[in-house]
C-alpha cells in the first residue's frame, strides 16, 4: 500500500459513505482470496498425507499404534478382522484390491502365542493354529504389501517379533519358531527389496506392558515391561520416509533380561 493510500484511508472519515463500500468490498476480496489459497495449501497438505495400514489395530498394542500415527498426520486404515483376514490369502488379496491403490508402509500387528510344559504337549491343532497366526499371516500381508509398494516404487513394511525368537525358552517352542520366521521373511524382504526403495524391518519386544497383560502380573512385574508406547515411537520412526533403515532387527525388551 502506497503512503499516498495510506494517508486516503487515514482521511475517510470526511469521505463519502459509497467510497466507505467500495472500500470494504476491496478488503472482502482480498479475504476471501486469502481464504481460497490457505484451503487450497490445506487440501495440498491433505493430498500429500503419508499413508499406513495397521494390522491387528484394535489390539492393546495396535490402539496406540493407531493413535500415534494419526497424530502425527498420517492417513490410517485400521481393518476390522471381518475386513480383513490375514490368515487368508484369499481376504488379503481381495482386501488390498479394493482398499490399498497405494500406501507408504504397513504395520503388521496380528500374532499369538501358546505355551506348554515342553514341546511334546502341543498339538497338531496347536501347531498350526501358530504357524497361521504369526507366519502365515505376516507372509500373507508382506506379500501383498510389496506388490504394491513396487508399483509406486517405495515403502515400509514393519513386522513383529518376539523375545523368544532371538533368546529361546522353555514352553515357549512353538511361539519362538514361529515368530524366528516372521524374523526370517522380513529381512530376506529388505533384501529384495533395495533395489525398488522398499524397507522392511522387525520390532522385537519383550512382555509388553498392555491392558491384557496387566491383568496376570504379579509383584509389581510389569515395571520392567516395554510400554506400547515406546513400540509405537520405533514403528513411527522405521515408517516415516525420510528413515533408510532397512534389514533391522529391533530388540525392545524394557529392563527384562534375556
Amino acid at each position: 500500500m502506497s503512503r499516498e493510500t495510506f494517508t486516503s484511508l487515514n482521511e475517510s472519515e470526511n469521505e463519502s459513505e459509497n467510497e466507505n463500500e467500495n472500500e470494504n468490498e476491496s478488503l472482502n476480496e482480498r479475504e476471501n482470496e486469502s481464504e481460497n489459497v490457505s484451503t487450497t495449501t490445506n487440501e495440498k497438505v491433505r493430498m500429500k498425507s503419508n499413508s499406513v495400514l495397521i494390522t491387528g489395530a484394535h489390539g492393546g498394542l495396535g490402539t496406540v499404534v493407531s493413535r500415534i500415527f494419526s497424530e502425527r498426520g498420517w492417513l490410517v486404515h485400521t481393518p476390522s478382522q471381518a475386513e480383513l483376514n490375514v490368515v487368508s490369502s484369499e481376504s488379503v488379496r481381495e482386501y488390498f484390491a479394493s482398499s490399498i491403490v497405494e500406501v507408504d508402509a504397513v504395520v503388521h500387528l496380528v500374532g499369538g502365542i501358546k505355551t506348554a510344559n515342553d514341546v511334546s504337549m502341543y498339538s497338531d491343532v496347536e501347531m498350526q493354529s501358530m504357524i497361521d497366526l504369526n507366519f502365515v499371516s505376516t507372509f500373507n500381508v508382506v506379500r501383498a504389501s510389496f506388490e504394491v509398494m513396487k508399483r509406486s516404487g517405495k515403502g515400509s513394511i514393519i513386522t513383529i517379533g518376539a523375545q523368544p525368537s532371538i533368546h529361546p525358552v522353555a514352553g515357549k517352542a512353538l511361539y519362538a519358531a514361529t515368530k524366528a520366521a516372521v524374523i526370517a521373511l522380513t529381512m530376506s524382504v529388505a533384501e529384495e527389496g533395495k533395489p525398488l526403495s522398499i524397507r522392511a524391518n522387525c520390532v522385537v519386544p519383550s512382555i509388553i506392558r498392555t491392558d491384557a497383560n496387566l491383568s496376570w502380573a504379579q509383584g509389581g512385574e510389569e515395571a520392567a515391561w516395554v510400554t506400547p508406547e515406546e513400540i509405537a515411537e520405533t514403528i513411527c520412526f522405521l515408517a516415516d520416509p525420510s528413515c533408510a533403515t532397512s534389514g533391522a532387527t529391533i530388540p525392545m525388551y524394557g529392563k527384562i533380561p534375556f
